[in-house]
Order: structure tokens, then C-alpha cells, then sequence
């Protein structure tokens, strides 16, 4: 009797042991992705002549995002589309001051050295773990789980994130959140953010993101002709 409690010992000892393992290559081999993505987009967080286009997709609605920065001087423009309304807002910066035009259903606003209040800037190169403390890379790392997949064609990792949260009527959901990096570059080319639980599976917003680099020019970075506007000092959406 003896003996056969002491093999049953050893069988969870090992079955734990090889649990702890697998957790451990997994932990490690995600902290070393994260590391080979920041690296890699590294070199672009600096880039001072860049195009890039973003299109979220959310229910009936679709935002296109499109900015071309040149040195110190950018132009942002954003497009919403949806069935309630249809709205454009232009952020154009002369390298010191920020102007803001805005269109929306037929009224045509502006808004001069708006400096960023509306809040339209140009996209940014995100870096996860450039900064992080090694116990929060390691934490991130244990949470997530990362794939290969190709993503708008290009072969990608898919990082993703589960979380449980309880909605107003007391039901759990789990928020689901997955980031499709470009193996080669680091770059995000697919955002993606959803819910699913009782009787849901579905993304909310998906978000699409395209790149160009030292292709800007001067004709790109063009301030709207504010005379089709009327000058305001606030708006309010």
C-alpha cells in the first residue's frame, strides 16, 4: 500500500514538473518574440517621413485614417463613415502651430492654433517591452499566446489576450484582443478586438494599417482652403 502511494506521488510529481516546463518554454519563447518585434521596429520610431493609412472596420461604420509626415510638419485626416453621420476631421501642422478643419454633416468649422485639442494626431510605432521592467515582460508573456499566421499577406505574429469581465446584467464575457505583427519589419498590420460569450463570438472593430516610407513629399503636406470654412474658437462634437 505503501508503495503504490509513493508511485502515485511520483506520477503528479511528474505531471506537475512537465506542466511547469511547458509554461516555461512557452513563457520564454513569447518574451524572446516580443523582443525580436521591438527590435525590429526599432528603426522605424524615428522615421521622419512616413505615410501611413489605418481603416477600422465597427459595426456599420468605417474610419480610414491617412497621415503624411514630412520632418516637422504632418497632415492628418480622418474619415467616418457610418450610417448616422459622415464626418471629416483634418489636423494640419506647419511644424509649430496645428490647425483643425471639420467636417460634418454639411457644416464646414475650423479651428486655428487648435495645438492638438482636436484630437487627430499622427499614428505611432508602438514598442511593448522597450521600456519594460523585466518582472512586467515576463507577466505579459505569461498572459499571452503568439501564433504564425499571414495576415494581408504577410507572414505575421498573432499575439492575443483573453480577459473575463462581467457586464451589467451580472453575465461573464471574455474580451478577446489580438495584434498581427509583421515577422520581418515589427510593425502592427491588424488590430483586433471583440467579445464572445453567451451567444456572442464576434470582433467589434477591426483595424487594418498600411505603410510607406520616405516616399512623402511637400505636395503631400497641403493645409485645407480655409475660405469653405467658418472660423470658430471651440467645437464640441
Amino acid at each position: 500500500m505503501e508503495k503504490k502511494k509513493i508511485k502515485i506521488i511520483k506520477i503528479v510529481l511528474i505531471i506537475v514538473g512537465i506542466i511547469l516546463l511547458v509554461f516555461l518554454v512557452r513563457t520564454t519563447r513569447n518574451m524572446i518574440i516580443l523582443k525580436k518585434i521591438d527590435n525590429a521596429v526599432s528603426k522605424y520610431q524615428n522615421a521622419n517621413n512616413v505615410h501611413i493609412t489605418s481603416y477600422t472596420y465597427y459595426g456599420d461604420g468605417l474610419n480610414i485614417k491617412e497621415s503624411y509626415q514630412k520632418d516637422d510638419k504632418y497632415i492628418v485626416k480622418v474619415n467616418v463613415d457610418s450610417k448616422k453621420h459622415k464626418r471629416m476631421v483634418i489636423n494640419y501642422c506647419d511644424g509649430k502651430n496645428i490647425n483643425s478643419y471639420i467636417e460634418s454633416d454639411g457644416d464646414k468649422v475650423a479651428i486655428l492654433s487648435s495645438n492638438g485639442k482636436i484630437s487627430v494626431q499622427p499614428e505611432t510605432f508602438e514598442n511593448y517591452s522597450e521600456n519594460s521592467r523585466l518582472l512586467d515582460l515576463l507577466l505579459m508573456s505569461c498572459r499571452i499566446s503568439i501564433k504564425s499566421e499571414v495576415c494581408n499577406g504577410k507572414e505575421c505574429y498573432k499575439l492575443s489576450l483573453s480577459n473575463m469581465v462581467a457586464s451589467d446584467n451580472e453575465d461573464l464575457s471574455k474580451i478577446e484582443s489580438s495584434i498581427y505583427f509583421d515577422k520581418e519589419t515589427g510593425l502592427i498590420v491588424r488590430e483586433m478586438d471583440g467579445t464572445s460569450g453567451e451567444g456572442k463570438d464576434e470582433f467589434n472593430t477591426v483595424k487594418d494599417m498600411k505603410y510607406e516610407f520616405d516616399k512623402v513629399t511637400d505636395a503631400d503636406i497641403v493645409e485645407p482652403d480655409i475660405s469653405g470654412y467658418t472660423i470658430q474658437e471651440n467645437y464640441i462634437f
